[in-house]
């Protein structure tokens, strides 16, 4: 729980925030909006501009009304509302007043509306037909919008909405390496790496801060809209990939709500043949969403004013498991390994503490009868053995053990928000996240499950305050924490310890790290990592809106911190036949588990010291955006938008690398081994303060019917926590204690512990992670360049050409490799004292090119069709960052090919 000194202090840097957006108004801005814009025209008769003409907006769900004027040339624009349905009025003297209702915004859309008033008085109506336009004839943006009846009634497997981006044209799936802990799948759309791109929820900072999926993953029942970008216009930026908008709904006038439950079981599954019966599958998925007005009998009437909305989503989950296992009998645990698994002659085991030369030749004494004698056993070795072995295993069988056990998830949900308008001139709204997901998975042997839980807590705040119909201010305020885990569910190194196994590795909570031993030929309890939170992220914006004429100016700035702690350390021990062989028959005696009884490991790995990831990083973006309406038919935006990203730095300052420029290692604090003080900047990296993204696009109004838009930008890339993660853990502040190669011909004499103390001032740096200090940040340029043609009321289709090149993306080079040779590789490094390297360096390149197309029908008469096709290519080097490292570090462009994802055709339909 935060102090209340820190709770102040960051009550005090909220503040801050807030002060500032509002004292530097005039320049300041948002970073993403799930408003949209209504614009038009208004003209009589003739054809001539009314101008002063009256514009009403109502949302016909809130009652929330709008009221504006239009300009000299007869222009009218509605900014920042919120999704929804409208109905537009628009009056003037000495005409007649003219109607449109059922007018849809989407999320982040704008649409354009004409009226042509017809000469009357005032108290008479007309009501207009016409629906509003599919076009987009005010901006470039490439993006594609998920109706609300889409994204509740399309089958997505797991209820999971990032599947609708499929929907997009040139979205491809990408890769889930975070595995249960993220949620939802994550996709590569138009050539960018499927962890470039932003999510935001209800305007707010939404991704997954170190796995850069999306974070808080909101029941589908609880969505208004879902959006995918691209191209966009500068008030968007902080990732180079596409960004994804979801809405949550709001209360309305009327009090509504749902109720629902999905189950799916075993009743129709078939039983594997080699288990008795079915295994368990149960899963229930239910909740309920409800909302309405702020009502209090005899106290107070929200209606029109004061609204809210709650959704509640669980799911349960078991799933049984059926797999076969090898593990030893009861008779080896106890050392008797004179028969194998099938029952037959084992493999003659020799006592290692006996060798001895006879006639110049070593050998060792074998054990009689293939038994180890009780007081050579280690006992963490048999404390182990014990309590993870089962021992109802099928007799004379290699795969001797049968594992049913069920994976059980609990998944927890809920999402608040309330709206408020406070005035005619201000409205406000605010909205609470709360996630839980808890799964245990049984891992290989009845003991052992893997816990994987992720904990989000999101609140997002956003006023949006009229000074005029044509000057708009908007606050934004969010918070997001994010406690994500990956590891086993007990502390198992209690077991060991109890047996006599000391100097157990630890992190700097005094937290044990799990221990994987590894047996040749049997099953382990397959620990898998640690990995634990939390994270945290604070956001805080402002964005002014002016109208002036034919310009809609936008200007504003965008504070983000991100904090990011994990810790993801264990250690291995791996035993083979080798240390129990003949010296002279290797092959055909010893064997793993009389080694690892003996605690004698062929290979093994321990890190001593701090490894902990507690990594802070601060954005600062600020960004100007014109969109001129040069004639009725043609409108260009022109936008520059400026970001600092800063570098990340460990809050304890333990980060740690080698510079190849000058070849010195470099701490970023007390260096503890020779007490040197810091001598590289706490980020490692020089700051990049020239990150200038300029946005161009237009749209040209061909026909009523047909529209004509292109668009280029710039965009870079911000969040670098996993890329400076393995930084941390490294020489001077943490050894890698190693062991491999046992030499089987010494003399070897029994150890108390695997864990030896040892001082880490002996051991020198090597096999090191570090970022180079020349490092850019990652951008993509991106273009688009087609046709928009409406052929009925409601059906609308697109072709685009799109393209895309993306330069100094975050890669590993093994920049310390020595040229080809014979013999030690160390004396042919560039550094020999430095071994091996995996350098961070921002080397990467990608482009894309593709011709696509959409064709949509929106939802009318019950029925929708959504479709698309992209025709593309994608050509990168490293398709993820984390992935494979160029093979030949002097020759980088040999490892360009075609993208993991690339996908010469890809389609995709949906219809309702």
């Amino acid at each position: 729980m935060r102090s209340p000194r820190k709770r102040v202090i960051w009550v005090l840097q909220i503040s801050a925030i807030v002060t500032l957006g509002l004292v530097l108004a005039s320049h300041l801005f948002g970073q993403a909006t799930t408003f949209g814009s209504i614009l038009g025209k208004v003209t009589d008769p003739t054809g001539s501009s009314v101008p002063g003409a009256t514009v009403r907006v109502m949302n016909t769900d809130t009652g929330i009304t709008r009221e504006l004027q239009t300009d000299g040339a007869g222009d009218f624009a509605a900014r920042s509302l919120n999704p929804g349905t409208y109905n537009i009025e628009v009056s003037a003297p000495n005409f007649q007043k003219q109607v449109q209702e059922g007018v849809k915004l989407d999320v982040a859309k704008t649409v354009t509306l004409d009226f042509h008033l017809t000469i009357g008085q005032v108290s008479e109506s007309v009501q207009v037909q016409a629906v509003a336009p599919l076009l987009q004839s005010d901006n470039g943006t490439v993006g594609t919008v998920i109706e609300n009846a889409k994204v509740l009634e399309l089958p997505l497997n797991g209820r999971d909405f990032n599947q609708l981006t499929r929907l997009v044209p040139g979205a491809v799936r990408g890769s889930n390496w975070g595995g249960e802990a993220i949620q939802g799948d994550t996709y590569s759309v138009t050539g960018t790496r499927s962890d470039d791109n932003y999510y935001s929820l209800d305007g707010m900072y939404n991704n997954s801060t170190f796995f850069k999926a999306s974070a808080i993953h909101p029941s589908v029942d609880a969505i208004q809209e879902f959006s995918v970008q691209q191209n966009t216009s500068a008030i968007y930026g902080a990732a180079a990939g596409a960004n994804i908008n979801i809405a949550i709904k709001s209360g309305t006038n009327e009090l509504h709500g749902t109720v629902y439950e999905f189950l799916r079981n075993d009743k129709l599954d078939a039983r594997d043949y080699f288990a008795q019966d079915k295994p368990e599958f149960r899963r229930n998925n239910f909740g309920f969403t409800v909302g309405g007005p702020v009502l209090i009998p005899k106290l107070y009437n929200g209606k029109n004013r004061t609204f809210w909305f709650f959704n509640y989503e669980g799911l349960r989950q078991r799933q049984g498991n059926t797999n076969f296992h090898t593990v030893p009998t009861p008779a080896m645990v106890a050392g008797d390994l004179s028969k194998d698994l099938t029952g037959a002659t084992a493999p003659q085991i020799f006592n290692p503490y006996s060798a001895h030369e006879v006639n110049g030749v070593l050998v060792r004494d074998p054990f009689v009868g293939n038994i180890i004698p009780t007081d050579l056993i280690k006992p963490y070795s048999k404390a182990y053995a014990e309590y993870w072995f089962p021992t109802a295993l099928i007799p004379n069988s290699t795969s001797n053990f049968l594992d049913t056990r069920t994976t059980a998830r609990t998944d927890d949900q809920i999402n608040v928000r309330i709206d408020q308008k406070i005035s005619d001139k201000n409205n406000l709204y605010g909205r609470v996240s709360w996630s839980d997901l808890d799964q245990d998975s049984p891992a290989t042997l009845p003991k052992a499950f893997s816990s994987d839980f992720n904990k989000y807590r999101g609140v997002a705040l956003n006023d949006t305050h009229l000074f005029s119909p044509t000057t708009i201010l908007t606050l934004k305020a969010g918070y997001l924490r994010n406690n994500l885990g990956i590891g086993p569910t007990e502390h198992f190194i209690d077991v060991y310890r109890n047996a006599g196994l000391t100097n157990t590795p630890k992190n700097f909570r005094n937290f044990d790290y799990p221990i994987n031993f590894g047996i040749s030929g049997f099953a382990g309890p397959d620990l898998g990592n640690l990995v634990n939170g939390p994270d945290f992220v604070y956001q805080g914006s402002a964005m002014l809106t002016k109208i002036m004429g034919r310009h809609t100016f936008t200007a504003g700035y965008d504070y983000t911190r991100l904090r990011i702690f994990h810790d993801s350390v264990f250690s291995t021990f791996n035993y083979d036949n080798v240390p129990t062989a003949d010296p002279q028959n290797v092959a055909n005696t010893g064997q793993s588990m009389a080694s690892f009884l003996l605690g004698l490991p062929s290979t093994a790995n321990r890190i001593v010291g701090q490894t902990d990831l507690d990594i802070r990083h601060d954005l600062h973006h600020i960004y100007l955006q014109d969109d001129f309406k040069v004639t009725d038919k043609l409108t260009l935006n022109l936008g520059l938008r400026w970001e600092y990203n800063q570098w990340p730095h460990h809050i304890r300052g333990r980060l740690s690398g080698f510079d190849m420029l000058t070849g010195q290692f470099f701490w970023t604090s007390t260096n503890p081994v020779t007490n040197q003080p810091p001598n590289v900047r706490p980020e490692i990296a020089d700051p990049r303060y020239r990150n200038f993204a300029p946005r161009i696009g237009l749209a040209y109004r061909l026909t009523n019917k047909t529209v004509i838009r292109s668009a280029y930008g710039i965009f870079f890339n911000s969040n670098f926590s996993w890329e400076w993660s393995d930084s941390r853990g490294g020489w001077p502040y943490s050894v890698s204690d190693n062991l491999s190669g046992m030499n089987i011909g010494s003399v070897l004499t029994p150890t108390e512990s695997l864990f030896l103390s040892f001082d880490p001032k002996e051991v020198k740096p090597q096999n090191q992670h570090t970022v180079a200090r020349d490092v850019k940040t990652p951008s993509v340029q991106k273009w688009n360049f087609g046709v928009e043609h409406q052929l009925t009321k409601d059906v609308m289709v697109e072709l685009n050409y799109q393209g895309a090149h993306g330069v100094h993306l975050s890669s590993f080079l093994s920049t310390n490799d020595p040229p080809p040779g014979p013999g030690d590789p160390d004396p042919r490094r560039p550094y020999p004292y430095a071994g091996a390297l995996s350098e961070l360096k921002h080397i990467a390149t990608s482009k894309y090119h593709a011709l696509t197309a959409k064709v949509e029908k929106r939802f009318a008469g019950g029925f929708s069709v959504l479709g698309s096709y992209a025709w593309g290519k994608s050509i990168d080097l490293n398709s993820q960052f984390g992935g494979s490292s160029p093979q030949n570090n002097r020759c980088i462009r040999c490892d360009l090919a075609l993208s993991d994802f690339d996908q010469r055709h890809v389609f995709h339909g949906s219809y309702l």
